[in-house]
């Protein structure tokens, strides 16, 4: 499975004629191809939620990200995570590596999920061991 996060969310809500959209948009289709499952979690849509308040068009950011989330299934919240997010924030913290709430959250729920995590982010999400990330 592949979890999109929301920095793949974002460029593919940009315009068709940005680059980075291309490239989102064109590895989503060779993924829907494959036939791989692939969703994103109700952490990247509140994640997401967010930046359509915080835009100076909320309309057209809320359609383009109604229109994602369209094809694009939602991880909801599941009491299994619980356990993996205490385990992997608290090893993270004393490592001291810790990573934003929400990105130890996604990461956790991937880990659950045995997934794999498309993002930009590699910085903060290659700190958390056993997580597979494919940069876009």
């Amino acid at each position: 499975m592949i979890i999109f996060d929301s920095t793949f969310l974002i460029d593919l809500m940009k315009s068709p004629n940005n680059p980075r959209h291309g490239n989102c948009s064109s590895l989503l289709d060779n993924i829907r191809r494959n036939n791989e499952p692939y969703a994103t979690t109700f952490v990247n849509v509140l994640e997401l939620n967010k930046g359509v308040y915080r835009s100076n068009n909320k309309k057209k950011t809320k359609k383009n990200l109604d229109d994602i989330l369209d094809i694009i299934p939602i991880l909801n919240f599941n009491a299994a995570y619980y356990e993996q997010y205490g385990y992997l924030s608290a090893f993270l913290e004393r490592k001291g590596t810790p990573l934003g709430m929400f990105d130890e959250l996604i990461a956790a729920i991937a880990l659950y999920h045995g997934a794999r995590v498309i993002t930009n982010n590699i910085s903060d999400f290659s700190r958390v061991p056993n997580l597979e990330i494919i940069s876009h």
